[in-house]
């Protein structure tokens, strides 16, 4: 076995175990992976180098080549030609090292996994990693409150392991469980199929606590794939099928009847004790309810920006700058607000048909039959004695193509790579074709490039890495009000990656927040031009616009966003006043109606900001202090803080001049909290 096989599966396997960890000050964030896309970009691509290493000492060397190979690189270098048009160019780069990675797991896959012995030893190290990755799972579900485990493992949703969130972690368990069920039903000595059972048993038991519906759907019907195609195969090939070839004996019906029975028992035991709830069947009937996926609407938003883009693109990456122009275009998107944006669309086909348009999508179709022809081509065999492990892989695949629907496991990272491993893993025994390479000048170039991409690829995920990290470090000191440190760090993260949109939009923003308007421009211009349709780059370049005197600029910004975000209440807002004072009282009369209409569509929505002191403030400009009363009644009825009614008296005893109403309403903020301390003017004026 060469060293480049076994530093391949090696990489393959720890890969999963690669994950941010709050031990320490400094730990790192990720938002899709990034720390094992750095490594296994890393790690496969020094692989390939000791592949082209060992092979230029061999006389007969040669490079294997499959069909699929062609669409593969057809489509990245399409991915490469939307460069041109991209905004982000953080984002497009993040997906093509991705893209790289992949394409590098594949062409490793092709030409290191020779025969057998290869396929099962690599097979086997993916469900190590499955039940390691399973147990730390577990682990976080039943010993929540725990503080070593809390800080060894960054946790967005748990039990997400080592993948951060459960439902990316769900992404992985529907790959690897298929391959463990595979190993389980190949071999026949006992403690084979005992330690296969066992590990199925744990990778299921895992997935069962990640509560992800996708992911439920995708076992299911990988489950039935796997008995729907036993069934056929037994009476379409009788005595060589592969029911016959696999020999299931007493220990294997054992067995699997025992995982199915613990796994009964598993789903209703919980870190509280026994549940015989159906939280779990509620949550998988809900899958396609508009209600419980709010995921439609974005999904027919997309569907207007792929018209509006059906050939190129938006540019690969881009997605999520592009969808703010559209997120309410077709349908309301409820959870999408200036605070709250989508940064993946949980639709990969949709997502990847909107970055790369048709041209690319060809590309991605031309593949996807190669593989089901690949794939039909060996199961339908009775002869082939291998089937088991093409089944378990080609179920793996199809676990991947169920989740992708529903969600993106493409950003999570390395799913899309083991997709990619496991499609090279399709051609291992035929279909290969052996390239001689008899150029040595063609050998120590291939070297070259490797070592360039290597190098390269380190250096960009150093960067992008601590980039990040210094963003998020920055974040966290400018919630404690630590300046100092905040210019620094975003000056680092900025000194690394000129073209973060987070740094150059955040080091803006302090710059405004602390009155230095002129200096925040630029670098709201340039988080302006990463992403363009992002309201709150808009806003705060109009602030900075308004701060610094420039009124024009700042309209110019204002009527910039209300254009592609018309429903932008702040913006209206902000206009009426503009305009007002600019004496175009038409156009001020229409802004501060829109103004009116986008509060009134906004009040009542789940997860959006009311605008409140936007619409009582401008209401209060243009002297519609009734319109203002009606807000604040609105205001202390949705948040009935003592606060917000004494706001209200003030402002009906000095616009409306009622001191009877006013009164009242003070009366009702200190039987809300009696420890309220009230103003001393407030105090003298209503004997309170």
């Amino acid at each position: 076995m060469s060293i480049s096989l076994k530093f391949f599966i090696a990489i393959i396997a720890l890969t999963p175990f690669v994950t941010e960890t709050r031990l320490g000050v400094d730990y790192f964030y990720s938002e899709s992976s990034l720390l094992k896309l750095a490594f296994s970009s890393i790690g496969l691509l020094f692989s390939l180098l000791l592949f082209l290493i060992v092979n230029i000492r061999n006389k007969n060397s040669h490079f294997y080549h499959i069909k699929p190979f062609i669409p593969v690189a057809l489509f990245v270098a399409w991915s490469f030609v939307t460069l041109f048009w991209v905004n982000d160019y953080i984002l497009a780069g993040e997906l093509l090292v991705q893209f790289v990675v992949y394409v590098v797991g594949l062409v490793l896959a092709v030409n290191l996994i020779r025969n057998i012995e290869h396929l099962k030893l690599l097979l086997i190290w993916i469900v190590v990693s499955l039940v390691g990755v399973s147990i730390i799972g577990l682990i976080q579900y039943y010993f929540p409150n725990n503080d070593l485990i809390q800080h060894m493992f960054l946790q967005t949703a748990v039990p997400g392991s080592t993948f951060v969130n459960k439902n990316m972690a769900s992404h992985f368990l529907v790959m690897t469980i298929p391959v463990s069920i595979g190993l389980l039903l190949a071999e026949n000595t006992r403690y084979k199929v005992f330690v296969y059972g066992v590990s199925t048993a744990i990778g299921s038991w895992f997935l069962i606590y990640t509560v992800a519906r996708q992911a439920y759907v995708a076992i299911t019907i990988e489950v039935l794939l796997l008995l729907l195609f036993f069934a056929v195969d037994y009476f379409k090939n009788s005595s060589q099928s592969l029911l016959n070839i696999i020999s299931l004996k007493k220990t294997k019906y054992t067995t699997l009847i025992a995982v199915v029975l613990f796994l009964i028992f598993a789903s209703n035991f919980t870190n509280t004790g026994w549940n015989t709830g159906n939280v779990k069947l509620d949550r998988i009937q809900g899958i396609a309810s508009d209600d419980n996926n709010p995921r439609i609407p974005a999904w027919v938003n997309t569907i207007d920006m792929i018209k509006d883009h059906p050939l190129t693109g938006v540019g690969i990456g881009q997605w999520s700058v592009k969808y703010p122009a559209y997120y309410d275009k077709s349908m309301k998107d409820v959870i999408f607000n200036e605070k709250t944006r989508a940064k993946k669309l949980h639709n990969d086909y949709l997502e990847m048909f909107a970055n790369v348009g048709m041209i690319g999508y060809i590309f991605l179709l031309w593949l996807a039959l190669l593989v089901i022809r690949r794939s039909w081509s060996i199961l339908k065999n009775p002869l082939n004695l291998n089937r088991i492990y093409y089944l378990s892989i080609t179920l793996g695949m199809v676990g991947f193509s169920i989740v992708a629907f529903f969600s993106f496991p493409i950003g999570v990272h390395y799913p899309a790579l083991l997709l990619f491993v496991y499609l090279g893993l399709l051609w291992f025994e035929d279909g290969r074709e052996a390239l001689p390479v008899k150029s040595k000048y063609f050998q120590y170039l291939s070297i070259f490039a490797v070592v360039v991409t290597l190098l390269l690829t380190s250096v960009y995920s150093y960067k992008y890495l601590f980039s990040k990290h210094y963003a998020r470090l920055a974040n966290e000191y400018a919630i404690h009000n630590d300046f100092s440190n905040d210019y620094k760090l975003l000056a680092k993260s900025l000194e690394l990656m000129p073209e973060s949109w987070i740094s150059n939009q955040s080091l803006g923003r302090l710059l405004l927040v602390n009155n230095q308007p002129k200096n925040a421009i630029p670098y709201l211009l340039k988080a302006k031009s990463i992403k363009p349709y992002h309201s709150f780059s808009l806003l705060n370049l109009a602030r900075a616009y308004e701060k610094s005197g420039d009124h024009e600029r700042e309209k110019k910004a204002l009527e910039s966003l209300v254009n592609f975000d018309p429903k932008n209440v702040r913006a209206w807002g902000r206009l009426t006043q503009i305009y007002v004072k600019a004496g175009s009282k038409d156009k001020a009369n229409a802004a501060y109606k829109n103004m009116k209409i986008y509060f009134e569509y906004f009040k009542n929505r789940p997860g959006f900001g009311p605008y409140y002191d936007v619409a009582i403030g401008v209401s209060k400009y243009v002297g519609e202090y009734r319109y203002a009363a009606y807000v604040y009644n609105h205001l202390i009825e949705t948040q009935p803080f003592a606060n917000n009614y004494v706001n209200y008296a003030v402002f009906v005893d000095k616009y409306l001049n009622d001191k009877l109403r006013s009164r009242e309403l003070l009366i009702k903020a200190l039987e809300l909290d009696p420890e309220f301390i009230m103003p001393n003017y407030i105090k003298e004026n209503y004997d309170l």
